[in-house]
């Protein structure tokens, strides 16, 4: 069980009666006031350990499933080629949006509003020291996105898309959004 303050294991008999279990805490950060993120690689390393735990009490070839809960609202981003995270975990109780999200509720735009969270991948931020002329192919032109629209049926919301996402796209995605046409001259 993937807490807000801790991570639990725990071993359950075949009647559902718990055999033995291991929690530990985590630190919360606090990086500014309502805002509460979590490290990563902290809630990693607590699965872990407390796994191990509680594993290194049974044979393990006698545990025939394993269930995982989580703090289900709180959002981490990895990266895909290495694995790791591109930022602390934003908790649940986090506050940071919470002034958008009453805007959108009082102007009644609440269930009529697609959000894009989107950032720029390092290459132009100085991280890599790249510039220039650019092709399609180019890594610095690849984005990580996440979407949240509302207007979507239940069914088709939490799913994870492979497809390249450029930057260069995202103008004309919104647009094709918002029902508007594209001005003349754009490409």
């Amino acid at each position: 069980d993937q807490g807000t303050t801790s991570t639990r294991s725990i071993l359950f008999s075949a009647d559902l009666k718990p055999l033995t279990q291991a929690q530990e805490e985590f630190m919360q950060h606090f990086p500014a006031s309502g805002w509460v993120e979590h490290d990563a690689a902290d809630l990693w390393r607590t699965t872990l350990s407390t796994a191990r735990a509680v594993l290194s009490r049974t044979d393990p070839a006698q545990v025939a499933a394993i269930g995982i809960t989580n703090q289900r609202e709180t959002t981490i981003l990895w990266d895909r080629s290495t694995g790791q995270p591109l930022h602390n975990a934003i908790v649940w109780q986090d506050r940071r949006t919470a002034s958008l999200c009453t805007a959108l509720k009082e102007a009644g735009l609440a269930d009529n509003t697609i959000i894009v969270y989107s950032a720029d991948n390092g290459y132009y931020l100085g991280d890599r020291g790249f510039q220039g002329k650019w092709s399609h192919y180019e890594e610095a032109l690849r984005v990580p996105m996440v979407v949240y629209d509302p207007r979507l049926p239940k069914e088709k919301r939490g799913k994870v898309c492979d497809d390249l996402v450029l930057n260069a796209d995202l103008a004309p995605t919104f647009l094709d959004w918002a029902g508007a046409k594209r001005p003349d001259g754009y490409e």
